[in-house]
Order: structure tokens, then sequence, then C-alpha cells
């Protein structure tokens, strides 16, 4: 398993083009074209949990070429409430779940 983290403390951070196999989960706070990308790059039986909107911009996903893809994803947009722990750590159980679903 591959975590992409970005880090503003870093020089250097792992961009997506990086990445250079399909992921299990990826949850994303930004939106928008990083979502949009990121959603690209989830495989079979890979979920892509959106957890909020920094950017400010809308996420635009072709759904027709996803689809034709052949590729079995989902994509869950999620809100939050304060306090967040417990919505924050729903998400990343969820996330964990897909990814042993995959793996296994």
């Amino acid at each position: 398993m591959r975590a992409v983290i970005y880090d503003p403390q870093a020089r250097e951070n792992l961009r997506l083009a990086d990445v250079d196999e399909p992921a299990a989960a990826v949850l994303d706070n930004v939106g928008g074209r990083l979502l949009a990308e990121a959603f690209g790059l989830v495989g079979d039986g890979g979920s892509a949990q959106s957890i909020g909107m920094a950017s400010n911009e809308p996420t635009t996903i072709d759904f027709e070429a996803e689809g034709l893809s052949g590729v079995q994803k989902s994509l869950e947009p999620f809100n939050v409430r304060t306090p967040f722990a417990r919505d924050l750590g729903y998400r990343r159980d969820r996330s964990a779940d897909r990814v042993a679903d995959v793996v296994e």
C-alpha cells in the first residue's frame, strides 16, 4: 500500500503524477481538480472519500470515461461536523475496510 501525503512544510511532496500503481483508497479534503485526478487513480474495488473542499473549486469528473474504463470503484462525499474526531475516524475506518477488502 502506498500513501500520498501532502506536507506543506516539506521541500518536495509526492505529486499524483508520480503515483504509478492503482490506489485502494483516497481521502481527499482539497476537492476540485485534485479530487478528480485522485479519483482517476483509484483501482478496482477502491474508493475515494471526499471529506472537504479546501480548494473552493468544483470537482468535475468525466463519469462516462470512468465507466468505460471498466474499473469498479466508488466516490463517497462526506460532510464533517464539529467536533471532527468522530467523523474523521469514521472515514479512516471506512477507508481501512476498503483497503482490507482489496488486499485480501
